[in-house]
């Protein structure tokens, strides 16, 4: 019989996929999960925000059963709506956080690009859940940041039943220092009264990189020509993914006879 000092140590036969644990002061082995992970839910989706992208999503309860322990959270980024494994965020598990974890991406570059994002919990072997998408189709977040500015301006020109306006050389400058160059264009509505001032409220749409104007129950062919002011068009006017080419209303008359023309009334927004 072999004493104390010589007798051979017998190791355990490793198992495929385990880890060490403390099983009461003593070292044994983890069996690894035969599942994934749960994915995260979405608790807020996707939106724009004025420096780029931002969601929220909860953390991972692992159901009663499963071994799973979720160590971290991984958000992935794309510029198709197509999952892709750019990371871009590691958060990590934290049982004594209240509330969602908010994920919000800075997108410095006025590129105008679209991006779609992902989430998935990862456990302590390493197991990633299956991707969770942020957003069920294209979100449109704003491109640099505000607020915006304009350099040269818009004018117009009339007849009796009809006002054109017309925009040369506007560029959209941006606080991140960023520009946006306007391509030139014109608009026209007809339909109008002789001897009439109008209010118009044109805007920069992020989401169509056209010029636009608010339109409705205005008067004219296009419905943009507003009889009197309002905050409701000014509101319309500066929503999210909309940038006011306008400090106020823009305003036009129809002459009583002949043709007429001008600028809108200075009320325009200069920034030298």
């Amino acid at each position: 019989m072999l004493d104390e000092g010589t007798r051979p140590l017998q190791w355990p036969t490793l198992y495929q996929n385990q880890l060490p644990v403390i099983v009461k002061n003593n070292v044994q082995l983890a069996q690894k999960p035969l599942s994934l992970p749960p994915s995260p839910q979405i608790a807020q989706t996707l939106t724009g925000s004025p420096t780029g992208f931002q969601f929220s999503f909860k953390q991972v309860t692992v159901p009663t059963g499963q071994a799973n322990v979720i160590d971290s959270y991984r958000v992935y980024r794309n510029t198709a709506n197509v999952f892709g494994r750019t990371l871009v965020h590691t958060f990590k598990h934290d049982p004594t956080h209240q509330g969602s974890i908010v994920f919000s991406d800075v997108i410095t570059s006025a590129t105008g690009a679209h991006f779609y994002y992902w989430v998935t919990s990862v456990d302590t072997f390493g197991q990633e859940s299956s991707p969770q998408a942020a957003q069920s189709g294209t979100i449109f977040g704003s491109t640099g940041s505000i607020p915006p500015s304009l350099l040269n301006g818009i004018t117009y020109t009339s007849t009796t039943t009809s006002i054109t306006w017309s925009w040369t050389g506007l560029i959209i400058f941006r606080a991140d220092g960023t520009t946006t160059t306007i391509t030139d264009g014109n608009r026209q509505t007809t339909g109008l009264t002789a001897s009439t001032t109008y209010n118009f409220y044109p805007y920069w749409d992020e989401k169509t990189q056209a010029v636009l104007w608010v339109n409705g129950s205005g008067t004219g062919s296009t419905g943009e020509a507003w009889a009197s002011t309002s905050n409701t068009q000014l509101q319309q006017q500066g929503l999210r993914n909309r940038i006011p080419m306008s400090g106020a209303a823009l305003q036009a008359s129809t002459p009583a006879s002949g043709s007429g023309s001008g600028s809108g009334g200075g009320r325009q927004r200069y920034y030298q």
